[in-house]
């Protein structure tokens, strides 16, 4: 049951929706904005090497690969300035916020989709080695097709997966003392 027509299939990520949500206010002239969501994205099990596997069939005689879920919590920053370095210095807040012990920015070799090509870094636990999610800014490309005649920006993005950042075995978490 979409939500909305135009988003009838199970979503990738929540960068597009996000995106598009930023240029409609920004055509209203209200595009000096922060906007988060908190939700599920599916990845197809031809594109992972984890797929969810169930049991199915009459008596469950079949194996079926479904769509990994997954939470996620995606914030783009739609403000004149923001972009890469307003990203990392929202994570900044964010993580010490959250109590996260060691979470570093490490720099990636491909960017995730949606994520600007040389501008985007990973999130990852020194401590685990978890990846955390990513930052840097929306590939501009997706900025331009999204918008369609709105004046380029450079949005910043922060992209947290959530089942990460819930599992304290993979988010390290600052000790606290009462």
């Amino acid at each position: 049951n979409p939500l909305a027509a135009d988003e009838s299939v199970l979503r990738a990520t929540q960068i597009t929706g996000l995106v598009r949500a930023w240029a409609k206010n920004y055509e209203r002239g209200l595009g000096d904005v922060i906007l988060a969501e908190f939700g599920v994205v599916f990845t197809h099990p031809s594109a992972t090497s984890e797929p969810r596997m169930v049991k199915g069939g009459a008596g469950g005689k079949l194996t079926l690969a479904l769509p990994r879920e997954n939470e996620r919590v995606t914030i783009v920053l739609g403000r004149p300035d923001d972009d890469a370095k307003s990203a990392v210095a929202l994570w900044s807040v964010v993580a010490r916020r959250l109590g996260l012990d060691d979470v570093v920015v490490r720099s990636v070799t491909e960017a995730p989709r949606g994520l600007h090509p040389t501008r985007a870094a990973a999130l990852v636990d020194r401590t685990s080695a978890a990846l955390v999610g990513y930052l840097g800014e929306v590939d501009p490309d997706l900025v331009d097709t999204v918008t369609s005649g709105s004046p380029l920006r450079r949005l910043g993005l922060i992209d947290i997966d959530f089942d990460v950042l819930a599992d304290p075995l993979l988010a390290t978490r600052a000790p606290s003392f009462v």
